[in-house]
């Protein structure tokens, strides 16, 4: 039961219940075309999703005739998707997984092309949008925005932080576990960790559901991922704050400058953001998670 498989494919689920069907025939084609079913699984976590996601794919399992396992996991709670994808990881059996969205914007088809990357010694393949089908001011900009911002404030390379498509060796897995409250900006995480990624283009077909992150989600998080990501900004504010007060207090400063107020500004900023920042790194809750058997 527990014997590695070559591939994982790890979804989170909320309110998904109508692409499903359409994602599980897709997906399963295209990993019986690419490893062979006996070789591959699809880990589903239902995150307390209040719509039939769960019925269905009970259903699917069922039904199914051949093809790779299709095990499902299901929350207590509502806990998010990064949580969801963290039971999906513990549970994975493969030597590498792929993370894909439950909403079908992302093509199963383009699976063969992540695998083929992974096995030529990627440890990690990120998708990267080629088009967007969602609104430019309502969705594209922000996110470009998000992007430009996530890659200077963390120096991670990768162009394209909102995709949900990615694939990662699953030695990069007990790193992530090791990462703390780090894991909620799992993208970044990822593309820090890795030793040799690679990303590809694909295709962004326009969503089956509405998109949760509008402009002010994404600049609610980029405010998360500012003061969350690492405490360094603001361990160097402080240190500037220092030296401004204590040139103040030397009397080496020039008289029209007034280092003593900006020394001590700086100082209050510094303490009140690495609180922040002690804050968020606070394990996110993990909720619990339970693997329904098969019948």
């Amino acid at each position: 039961m527990n014997a590695p498989l070559e591939l994982s494919v790890v979804i989170p689920v909320y309110r998904s219940a109508e692409t499903l069907r359409e994602l599980v025939e897709r997906l399963t084609r295209a990993l019986e075309a690419a490893l062979g079913a006996e070789r591959s699984e699809l880990v589903f976590a239902v995150d307390a999703s209040p719509d039939d996601s769960l019925e269905r794919l009970l259903e699917l399992r069922r039904s199914a005739r051949g093809g790779p396992a299709l095990r499902v996991l299901v929350g207590a709670r509502n806990v998010g998707q990064h949580a969801a994808l963290r039971a999906a990881f513990r549970a994975a059996r493969g030597r590498a997984l792929l993370v894909m969205d439950a909403d079908l914007q992302y093509a199963p088809e383009d699976l063969p092309r992540f695998l083929a990357a992974w096995q030529r010694g990627a440890d990690l393949v990120a998708g990267v949008r080629r088009a967007r089908a969602d609104s430019y001011l309502g969705r594209v900009l922000p996110s470009a925005l998000f992007n430009a911002f996530a890659r200077w404030w963390s120096g991670v390379a990768l162009r394209d932080f909102g995709c949900g498509f990615c694939l990662l060796d699953a030695r990069l897995v007990p790193e992530l576990e090791r990462a703390g409250a780090r894991r909620r900006f799992l993208k970044p995480l990822l593309g820090a960790l890795a030793r040799t990624p690679v990303e590809l283009e694909v295709e962004s077909a326009p969503r089956a559901t509405p998109s949760a992150y509008g402009f002010a989600k994404l600049a609610r998080l980029a405010g998360a991922f500012a003061v969350g990501w690492s405490p360094r900004p603001f361990v160097w504010l402080g240190v500037l704050g220092a030296i401004s007060l204590a040139c103040a207090l030397l009397e080496i400063g020039a008289a029209d400058v007034p280092c003593g107020s900006i020394g001590l500004a700086l100082l209050g900023s510094s303490a009140a953001l690495l609180a922040a920042h002690r804050a968020l790194q606070r394990e996110p809750e993990a909720g619990l998670w339970e693997e329904l058997d098969a019948p």
